[in-house]
């Protein structure tokens, strides 16, 4: 259950719609979320159990001031899944240094800064499909290793049952 708090104001309306909506589309999937949501900002959790993958969310907002009308907000989205059989693994995310070691088959397929870096994958229709996975929900970093996968976004995002959908599309083409 998310807890709204008061006062009453224009960003917390807008904090809480976003919030409501994320919550509703969880209970579509199957899930409960626990969490703030506050004029400042929001942090929701949700953990639960799908096609044998154990998914743990958390959706983030918040403000940061440095000094008198200098304010930094942040929105985001982390994502750990766990329990996937493939042994695979690969990182990728946005760097220009890393994105030098990337191969030119891959950087042919993803733009600056993007960057991708997979163990004893050779080029194939999954590094395509990756790409514009990654592309699609904006992907700031995402790392396969021993059956876990980590996901952040740095940037809200609003249709989460389609993204948990197409995740599972991606995790089954896993070479």
């Amino acid at each position: 259950m998310i807890e709204y708090e008061l006062p009453y104001s224009s960003f917390l309306v807008a904090n809480r719609n976003y919030c409501e909506n994320i919550e509703m589309q969880l209970q579509t999937l199957g899930a409960d979320c626990n969490g703030y949501c506050n004029g400042f900002g929001y942090e929701i959790d949700s953990v639960f159990i799908r096609n044998n993958l154990t998914y743990n969310i958390k959706f983030i907002k918040y403000q940061t001031t440095q000094g008198k009308g200098d304010a930094h907000e942040y929105a985001g989205l982390e994502l750990f899944i766990s329990g996937i059989n493939n042994k695979g693994e690969f990182v990728a995310g946005k760097s220009i240094i890393k994105r030098l070691f990337t191969p030119y088959e891959i950087k042919s397929i993803l733009p600056k800064p993007y960057y991708m870096k997979f163990e004893d994958w050779s080029y194939s229709e999954f590094n395509e499909s990756f790409a514009h996975f990654l592309l699609k929900n904006s992907i700031s970093g995402i790392r396969l290793k021993e059956g876990k996968l980590a996901v952040k976004i740095h940037e809200p995002i609003d249709e989460i049952a389609e993204f948990i959908t197409d995740i599972e599309k991606l995790i089954r083409q896993i070479p």
